[in-house]
């Protein structure tokens, strides 16, 4: 992980193996946007992928991993 200036949430660059985070994200926002590119590392999506297929990976496991992370990481703030 790695942050630099962009306007995407988070991308991964595939030949550097590095998934890239826009800063000042709130702390939900970088929950949310790990969870949603660790997906896609998991699932080897990239260029020329199957996007209903990745939605469906995404959204089946990103809500509940989101949810599960913010008890721990985000108690008390007010996002």
């Amino acid at each position: 992980l790695a942050f630099r200036k962009q306007t995407n949430y988070g991308c991964i660059d595939w030949a550097s193996r590095t998934i890239f985070l826009r800063p000042n994200q709130s702390n939900a926002e970088l929950v949310d946007t790990i969870v949603h590119e660790t997906r896609h590392v998991a699932d080897g999506t990239g260029e020329g992928y199957d996007e209903g297929l990745e939605r469906q990976i995404e959204r089946g496991s990103a809500g509940a991993t989101a949810a599960l992370l913010r008890l721990n990481l985000i108690v008390g703030e007010d996002d």
